[in-house]
């Protein structure tokens, strides 16, 4: 479809991925805003695909000076782009993340009994009323538009028509409402149907579709709607407790870890001119509005600049925080197996590998676990032919020391065990 004007109101197509814009807007900079880019970022399906070039959107235009809004920037937009230099050779390093159960991001046939078990703790029987006002929507009787030409902020309208709701926008209705009460579940058409099911079950209507339109007129009622929401809503607090939590596993990827080839960042972040990055151009999270910092703590910035000054050090990687894509080892913390991102993995030029996490303080403290257990992921992995070597790193009276013990410890004032960082 192509459109010649703005596309801002009253247009919605699901399948678009891609926003043409050429046109020269009035003001000094163009705001693209949830309104216009919402429009390539819906999913066809409401749901995301196992191929992500299926789940990405694009933008393209001739403009110079574009804003993105800041609802949008911080997690959907990505503007800028870093490669992995020429020069990387395989690491082919083992590597773990969270297997995540579908239990935790949706709905499953178990919460029908919670649900049901949820409403006899709240009495939402004897607290619901099927003697209710119709419902209805409300219509313009008449309007004006000054100037069809333009976006219409504002109608000049004279009166309302009330009509009362069909069945096709009765279902809609109550589609939406129980889309609207699936957070922190993601809103997909199953989990959808999972909270309709189950009011229908709890009144005793599972089979009888004759008796849903008058389910879904009460519950959409303004006096039941607020009970329903509580019931709702105690019913996922039960399912996390009961079916959700505590089912997250540890895995070995499949395929062996490697720094990624491509990395997208959004507005967020900017360009740092960091030359031993292997991923270039380097950027880095904005802190605040200042754009000369970034962030992380101070020791992440300090370390980076310890190894960029580094004539053994060959090229480093700040690692992510979280999925397959980054490096991860795995340890157990009070009987739970988790993945630990170590913050950098860096390579010298005699051929080993550094697999450092900067900390100080109360963090240092407190990263027993995780010291333990990537020095046995160490120790195991040189077994197979490795070079590794790390271990928790701080800055101690401008000097780089970590520990490299099997049973880690750690006191401010006495540093004993662990060893000086001389990569000159």
């Amino acid at each position: 479809m192509i459109f010649k004007q703005a596309i801002a109101l009253g247009w919605d197509c699901p399948r678009a991925t891609i926003l043409v814009l050429f046109r020269q807007w009035r003001e000094e900079n163009i705001t693209f805003s949830i309104q216009t880019l919402g429009r390539i970022m819906r999913m066809p399906e409401q749901k995301h695909y196992a191929d992500q070039d299926l789940n990405v959107g694009y933008v393209f235009t001739s403009l110079q000076d574009i804003n993105v809004a800041a609802d949008l920037s911080r997690d959907y937009i990505t503007t800028f782009t870093g490669f992995r230099t020429k020069n990387y050779k395989n690491l082919d390093l083992s590597s773990y993340h969270s297997k995540r159960f579908r239990e935790e991001t949706r709905l499953s046939s178990d919460f029908t009994p919670l649900f049901i078990a949820a409403g006899k703790k709240l009495k939402l029987k004897e607290k619901f009323s099927f003697k209710h006002s119709i419902l209805k929507t409300s219509l313009i009787a008449s309007g004006r538009i000054v100037d069809a030409d333009k976006e219409a902020k504002n109608i000049f309208k004279k009166g309302t028509l009330d009509v009362p709701k069909n069945e096709v926008e009765l279902q809609n209705a109550f589609d939406m409402f129980a889309h609207n009460n699936l957070a922190p579940f993601a809103p997909e058409q199953r989990s959808i149907g999972r909270i309709k099911a189950s009011i229908y079950s709890f009144f005793e209507a599972s089979r009888n579709e004759d008796e849903w339109p008058k389910i879904q007129a009460a519950v959409l009622a303004e006096e039941n709607q607020q009970i329903m929401i509580d019931t709702i809503n105690l019913a996922k607090e039960m399912y996390q407790e009961e079916v959700g939590k505590g089912k997250n596993e540890v895995v070995e990827n499949e395929e062996p870890w490697n720094v990624p080839k491509v990395i997208n960042y959004n507005l967020s972040f900017v360009e740092k001119k960091f030359q031993k990055s292997i991923i270039q151009p380097y950027f880095a999270r904005k802190r605040d509005s200042n754009l000369n910092l970034f962030e992380g703590s101070d020791v992440e910035v300090d370390f980076i600049e310890f190894l960029e000054k580094s004539k053994q050090v060959e090229w480093w990687f700040k690692n992510g925080e979280s999925d397959a894509t980054y490096f991860a080892i795995s340890y157990v913390e009070n009987g739970i197996e988790k993945p630990f991102y170590v913050d950098f993995i860096f390579k010298l030029k005699n051929g080993k590998i550094g697999l450092f996490d900067t900390k100080g303080g109360l963090t240092a403290q407190v990263a027993g676990p995780k010291a333990e257990g990537l020095q046995k992921y160490i120790k195991e992995q040189n077994k197979t032919g490795k070079k590794l070597f790390g271990g928790i790193v701080i800055k101690h009276q401008n000097s780089w020391k970590y520990n490299k013990q099997e049973k880690y410890s750690y006191d401010s004032n006495s540093l004993k065990g662990w060893e000086f960082l001389d990569l000159k």
